[in-house]
């Protein structure tokens, strides 16, 4: 891949149909940009289709918090979610993510971001997970599932954001599980994620994601200033039932919800 030319090795009740979960917690792929390694002065559920065999995949996210949050795989994006998703992307700005936008970030780009990956997910090109507690949508996380023809075993995780008011619960850890079930039940057998916190990576590091190196001032945080990205990836083994990779975009369309 072309980023491989430029790195150097690094010295309260939950919506109907969803699983029970804690609420929670803190890194996120490309979001928690608080503390990046290097910063220099710059200029309804349905669950019918091929994978509902697998919705009780999200089971292993249960959690003991006395405030539940659910997670759960959204097959459409309605006007209110468009308008909490976007509430939580300016937060994560607004706390300094350097998630592709910057700071201050206006309500309506944020939410034309997620109509856009709304129209994706309607395509079948991604796997939208978001995570609820009783006052909404305080968590969220991508799974692309559309890649080159000659990488069809593989997807990205991005966009991993947990609202701040949220975080330290244990969340961020229950986003990337259900990810990697939303990825293997869809056939995929490699993941690959960046970021720039070190808070994010020692967190993948304990979920069992491997560093392959480090882009040196790859983006900018959302005040300015460049910020280093580490690359990871993650290797998944087969799982009982997965749909072979040979057609992602349909079985993202039948994820349960």
């Amino acid at each position: 891949m072309g980023w491989q030319r430029h790195m150097h090795r690094p010295g309260a009740s939950a919506p109907q149909g969803a699983v029970q979960t804690r609420a929670g917690a803190a890194a996120c792929t490309d979001s928690d940009r608080r503390a990046p390694r290097r910063v220099r002065a710059a200029a309804a559920p349905r669950r019918g289709g091929r994978l509902a065999a697998h919705a009780d995949l999200f089971d292993h996210f249960r959690m003991d918090r006395a405030e539940p949050c659910a997670i759960r795989a959204l097959p459409a994006l309605s006007d209110s979610q468009v308008d909490a998703l976007a509430g939580l992307l300016v937060d994560c700005v607004e706390g300094g993510a350097s998630v592709s936008f910057m700071d201050p970030l206006p309500r309506a780009r944020a939410a034309g971001f997620w109509r856009e990956v709304g129209a994706a997910v309607a395509r079948g090109e991604r796997v939208l997970l978001v995570a609820e507690d009783g006052s909404g949508i305080v968590g969220t996380v991508q799974v692309i599932l559309r890649q080159p023809d000659n990488q069809p075993h593989r997807a990205d995780v991005a966009k991993m954001l947990v609202h701040r008011r949220a975080r330290r619960r244990g969340l961020g850890a229950a986003l990337m599980r259900a990810a990697e079930a939303a990825a293997g039940a869809a056939g995929k057998t490699l993941l690959v994620l960046d970021t720039a916190s070190d808070t994010a990576e020692r967190l993948y590091r304990r979920l069992g994601w491997e560093c392959c190196g480090v882009i040196p001032d790859y983006a900018l945080l959302p005040r300015g200033g460049y910020c280093d990205t580490t690359v990871l990836y993650r290797r998944l083994g087969a799982m009982p039932g997965a749909t072979p990779a040979g057609d992602p975009l349909q079985t993202a369309r039948d994820i349960p919800t």
